[in-house]
């Protein structure tokens, strides 16, 4: 439970501020307030730092939380390879206040609920799984609940209020791709307006929770009792044959064959019974290189460079929302040069592109620019400019 400094007990277990840094120079301060975690015994286990925010603007109604607030939350459901698909639902709780001053605006436990928007799943050559999410609501432990509503008109496909982005290395063998407790960074995209009074109410209800508990299925592999030594018996040793020769001759003797000693195959030692536990995905900055191909009709200017039509390869890395996009004519691909090295903002379509597109805009001057890439298949397109 959150409490002010005046109340803090050493014998009580959670999260609670030690120290105010309100008269700090704002440059570097942290905000408002640190706090520190104590084990039942009393003892200090661990402190944190709020992270720094944009500053929050006092509105007449509440406050608003600028677009570029970071809000640390923990995925609640599981996320399973088998069955998760674009579209699905996720939800986490935030795990972290984001304060203005030494006012909380997002008391953690809050709940915020969303959709995933694109799912690239762990393949035999990267063992990398991607996800684009975008959230929808945040309900407060007072049960207040804020609508993240798109802003209307802001561009092609879906204009998100809130997004995280996620990468996680997942181990062979494990169909689990993002386990109870997963961190996942939300990132606002346009401002936030909040009730004051509402969010005030939810602070003083908020409660420290527990960590999750993990979703990884083990399982039982019994032990054995191990086998006893194999006995291959060996032969015995056979007398000498002595055939009696004719008279005046020497008798004949046949030599008889040594014997062999007994074979022993070692058995197998006895195993312990124990438990496997496949190994929890991992969250990753490496992030995976996506590569499509696409095709301009006429000859387009892209990031400051003109483009011949052609046949062209773009890349980059990540889901966004801003990208670095690597784009290079087809016939050129063993020399490794880009024709244009340029930023690009991936954005989530509502459905499927059915086929690979070059969007282009006229200029005034009777040329073209490359505006977006839609490819074939994929629920994302790449925005230039």
């Amino acid at each position: 439970m959150l409490i002010k400094a005046s109340q803090f007990e050493p014998a009580q277990r959670g999260f609670r501020p030690i120290f105010a840094t309100r008269n700090a120079p704002p440059a570097s301060r942290c905000q408002a307030i640190s706090y520190a975690a104590i084990d039942s015994a009393g003892f200090l286990i661990g402190t944190a730092c709020m992270a720094e925010q944009p500053p929050l603007r006092q509105a007449a109604l509440g406050v608003i939380l600028p677009p570029g607030t970071r809000i640390a939350t923990a995925l609640v459901d599981p996320v399973w390879s088998k069955t998760a698909r674009a579209g699905d639902l996720v939800r986490a709780e935030t795990t972290f206040p984001v304060t203005t001053g030494n006012q909380i605006a997002l008391p953690p436990g809050t709940y915020i609920e969303g959709k995933i928007d694109v799912l690239f799943k762990p393949s035999w050559e990267t063992r990398v799984a991607e996800f684009r999410m975008h959230f929808t609501h945040l309900v407060f432990a007072n049960g207040y609940t804020v609508t993240l509503d798109p802003a209307p008109g802001a561009g092609r496909g879906i204009p998100d209020a809130a997004i995280a982005t996620v990468a996680v290395r997942v181990g062979r063998g494990s169909d689990l791709l993002l386990d109870r407790g997963s961190p996942v960074e939300v990132v606002l995209l346009r401002p936030l307006s909040l009730d004051a009074a509402s969010v005030s109410a939810a602070a003083a209800r908020s409660m420290f929770r527990n960590p999750m508990q993990s979703a990884i299925v083990c399982t039982p592999i019994s032990g054995s009792p191990g086998t006893s030594p194999t006995v291959i018996p060996g032969t015995p040793a056979t007398p000498p044959v002595v055939i009696p020769g004719a008279p005046g001759q020497p008798d004949t003797v046949i030599p008889g064959t040594p014997g062999t000693d007994p074979v022993v195959i070692p058995g197998t030692a006895p195993t312990a019974a124990r438990i496997h536990c496949p190994d929890a995905p991992r969250p990753t900055s490496d992030l995976p290189v996506h590569t499509e191909n696409f095709e301009l009709a006429n000859p387009a200017r892209v990031g400051g460079q003109e483009l011949p039509a052609g046949r062209y390869e773009v890349t980059w890395a990540g889901l966004g929302p801003v990208a670095e996009a690597r784009i290079i004519k087809r016939k050129l691909l063993s020399m490794g040069k880009p024709s244009a090295i340029l930023p690009a903002t991936v954005v989530v379509l509502a459905q499927q592109s059915p086929a690979t597109d070059a969007n282009m805009r006229a200029n005034t001057d009777g040329s073209f620019s490359l505006d977006s890439i839609r490819f074939k298949g994929r629920t994302f397109e790449l925005q230039f400019n």
